[in-house]
């Protein structure tokens, strides 16, 4: 909650003090990521999340910064198959987008390029003969860079689909957790 309060905050400033015109937005996109299954170390790493997004945008010209709450959803295994998962988890989405205008042949459609990071919890129980049953939480830092098209179907609505990679390691795009992800989504402009 600090941080939308600061992310608000500073949007209000830049507002004041900027001569160029800035808009805010309301965005609603569902993503889905998943890995290629990896053995590095003899065990089997499979997974896939599912993500949705309520992301609050500020563009500026043709820059765009967004932020907001994340659901996500997991399938598949991410560490050991045999721990128990919980499928569900709340995190928060958010990231950066540079958005360039296509030739007046397509009218309204913009090509962009979006990097953004989620962070999430993954949790479980391991299994221990020792202990039994223990949650175990993991925090996940996602960083993902995509390439998308943006339509205005109005001045105010669009709709965008994009496609990209990236990892689940703490740098960004690290090819240990290399991902497929891709995402469609709605929008309105105010």
């Amino acid at each position: 909650m600090k941080s939308f309060c600061f992310a608000l905050f500073f949007f209000s400033f830049v507002n004041l003090f900027s001569q160029k015109k800035i808009s805010y937005g309301i965005e609603n996109s569902l993503e889905y990521n998943f890995r290629l299954p990896q053995t590095n170390d003899g065990s089997l790493n499979s997974f896939a999340v599912f993500h949705e997004d309520l992301l609050f945008t500020c563009k500026i010209k043709n820059h765009l910064i967004f932020i907001g709450p994340q659901y996500s959803r997991f399938t598949g295994f991410m560490f050991d198959p045999a721990d128990n998962y919980l499928k569900n988890s709340i995190g928060i989405n958010f990231g950066y987008q540079y958005e360039h205008r296509l030739s007046e042949k397509f009218y309204r459609t913009y090509f962009f390029t979006r990097l953004f990071f989620s962070i999430y919890n993954y949790n479980f129980y391991e299994h221990s003969l020792l202990n039994g049953n223990a949650l175990v939480q993991k925090t996940i830092l996602e960083n993902n860079l995509s390439f998308g098209l943006k339509k205005y179907m109005s001045k105010k609505f669009y709709s965008q689909i994009c496609l990209g990679f990236g990892s689940t390691q703490g740098f960004f795009l690290m090819l240990e957790s290399f991902m497929i992800s891709s995402s469609i989504g709605l929008g309105i402009q105010f």
